[in-house]
């Protein structure tokens, strides 16, 4: 099974779709191809598609943005979604390598709920950013 180390979203001709890359060239590829909103991370380890797209649901991706929450969710395989809230299904093994073997986690919370604790949580870490460099 492929894996990749790159995951986003991309527009072309107004249509939003998922991009998977092992390549960090990939964005300049598809900028120069004509693609806009080009957005990609690095993700925590090689991943298969359907791995990526849940590490972007839990890495909070989407950003509160309904249309790539709705992408992601409507691609990933045990993942569902209700009134203002993701709901995905990962395995154990997965989540010691996303938060930490320390870590359990047992709330469940709406998207604006998420939303507000990440704003805050980049809001403390910006130093940490690398836009505009």
């Amino acid at each position: 099974m492929k894996q990749f180390t790159y995951a986003g979203v991309s527009r072309l001709n107004g249509e939003l779709k998922l991009r998977f890359t092992t390549s960090d060239a990939r964005f300049l590829h598809l900028v120069k191809v004509g693609h806009t909103e080009v957005e990609m991370i690095k993700l925590t380890r090689p991943m298969t598609k359907d791995e990526a797209i849940k590490e972007l649901l839990v890495r909070g991706f989407d950003n509160g943005r309904t249309e790539i929450t709705n992408l992601l969710v409507g691609n990933a395989r045990g993942a569902t979604i209700k009134k203002n809230t993701v709901v995905v299904k990962v395995p154990a093994k997965f989540m010691v390598e996303l938060v930490g073997a320390g870590t359990e986690v047992t709330e469940t919370m709406t998207a604006a709920q998420a939303r507000k604790i990440r704003d805050s949580w980049n809001k403390q870490h910006q130093h940490l950013s690398y836009d505009g460099e």
